[in-house]
């Protein structure tokens, strides 16, 4: 079995899963619902459950999940927090979820000492960070990529520009780790979102079409309509929200109304970190969108000749949304160009240059006509008014 994914469910809140009342939850709860889904089921810590299972499982999972977070809430110290990784592309910060529960298991039973580190001396630094976030400029850590698109009788053109934070710049600046507690995850990447979406509504701020990285849960909260309906409807169509296609997997329904929503609001969106295959398997369960980006795969590159012929097949006639991202080299480029992408980004994709500003013209108002010159042996002449 080939294991793709990965729930880390943290029973911090809740109390040592040797617990009777947590064990004899999870036996049932499990048993009802995982016992024909086949999936790998380990203890990480005494606070942490790990599981792993490939992608037909995601939906049993994550419906399991939610009826086993209403389990525990009956008990009387608070909630479970769990979270789905797509371990292909999500290694880095499974990892390090992993890493923390481990070493907050180690020091909870005294095999790792934090001088002047206890817990309130972490929630109160935590505290400190949010707060530091809200006060953020997010100009200083913003990037910019433009999405090139390529039209063979035709110069290539922008066809919008995405617009993200840069968290790797932000954890070094502000001393985080931002990716290694789940819970502080979410609350850090809900207040990051807002801080761009808040950059781009504002009218000075508006130009060509922009996207921004978002996440399907924090479109359905009340301070997104707080935000996107300050920008002018007329702007709307210009600016796509890119949502991950993790938030499909981990959240199929919300996903759905994360969708309808931003059309109904008259925006664009674009479904992120797609992976080719997944693409194929996914695309009948997928909401529409505007755009779809594809994540760029050696493997692309040495597709059998069926195969080739397929996806050559459906990127052509799905030519004007899908996007080939993170084209980091020259053969990325050729050879997303030759199976039809005309949407691409990344490093290696040729920019465009901004058209030339016009050059300045200086127009003098009322030119006032210089006095004339004297005249030889008498006054000069001034002009009545």
């Amino acid at each position: 079995m080939a294991e793709r994914f990965s729930a880390v469910v943290d029973f911090a809140g809740i109390g040592d899963i040797s617990d009777a009342a947590v064990r004899d939850i999870l036996e049932r709860v499990f048993e009802l619902h995982l016992a024909h889904t086949p999936h790998r089921r380990f203890h990480l810590t005494p606070n942490a459950l790990v599981l792993l299972f490939d992608k037909p499982a995601i939906r049993t999972v994550q419906r399991t999940l939610h009826v086993l977070d209403q389990e525990l809430n009956v008990l009387p110290h608070g909630r479970a927090a769990w979270r789905i990784f797509d371990l292909r592309t999500d290694q880095h910060y499974f990892r390090s979820v992993c890493h923390r529960l481990l070493d907050d298991a180690a020091h909870r039973a005294g095999h790792v000492v934090r001088p002047g580190r206890s817990e309130s001396d972490r929630q109160a630094a935590f505290l400190n960070v949010m707060d530091q976030l809200r006060t953020l400029d997010p100009t200083v850590y913003m990037h910019r990529q433009n999405v090139i698109r390529f039209v063979d009788d035709k110069p290539a053109r922008i066809e919008f520009e995405e617009v993200w934070l840069g968290i790797e710049m932000l954890e070094r600046s502000l001393d985080l780790r931002i990716h290694e507690d789940p819970r502080k995850f979410l609350l850090m990447t809900e207040m990051l979102d807002f801080k761009v979406l808040h950059h781009l509504a504002r009218p000075e701020n508006a130009g060509p079409r922009v996207s921004l990285n978002f996440h399907a849960e924090n479109v359905l909260l009340p301070q997104f309509d707080d935000i996107a309906t300050e920008i002018e409807a007329a702007r709307r169509p210009d600016v796509i929200f890119e949502l991950p296609l993790s938030d499909f997997h981990a959240q199929p329904r919300h996903f759905r109304s994360a969708c309808a929503k931003l059309e109904g609001l008259g925006f664009r969106l674009a479904i992120d970190h797609v992976n080719w295959p997944e693409w194929e398997a996914a695309a009948q369960d997928l909401p529409r969108a505007d755009y779809t980006k594809i994540l760029w795969d050696a493997r692309l590159a040495r597709l059998p000749a069926q195969a080739r012929a397929k996806a050559a097949s459906s990127i052509e006639a799905g030519s004007s949304r899908f996007v080939l991202i993170h084209c980091g080299d020259s053969q990325s480029v050729q050879h997303g160009r030759s199976l039809g992408f005309r949407l691409l980004q990344g490093r290696a994709v040729p920019e465009i240059p901004a058209p030339p500003k016009p050059p300045l013209r200086i127009v003098v108002l009322n030119p006032v006509e210089p006095p004339p010159e004297p005249q030889p042996g008498g006054e000069s002449k001034i002009p009545s008014v």
